[in-house]
């Protein structure tokens, strides 16, 4: 029990990772709580990638060069990984 117990408090605490503001004009930052995000990367909607970032500086997405539309943040963040739809206008 103790190790479903923390599996569902991680998978808790990467649900909670949110980006904002949403939708945006080109700047999107990212709130991780005390969780380390070690990789972020941007999908258009036909699945090709826009960005790959995987510096220190993984708190902001800047998708200013970017075509209005829907895209898809993959967030790896402590051995899991999360997915976040963004709206650049």
């Amino acid at each position: 029990f103790l190790i479903s117990g923390t599996l569902a408090n991680k998978a808790f605490e990467v649900e909670n990772i949110s980006i904002y503001p949403n939708p945006s004009n080109g700047i999107f930052n990212i709130a991780s709580g005390n969780l380390s995000i070690e990789k972020v990367e941007v999908y258009d909607v036909t699945g090709k990638t826009i960005k790959s970032n995987t510096s220190d500086n993984n708190s902001s997405i800047d998708l200013s060069e970017a075509s209005s539309g829907i895209y898809f943040v993959k967030i790896y963040s402590e051995g899991s990984n999360i997915v976040k739809r963004i709206i650049k206008n």
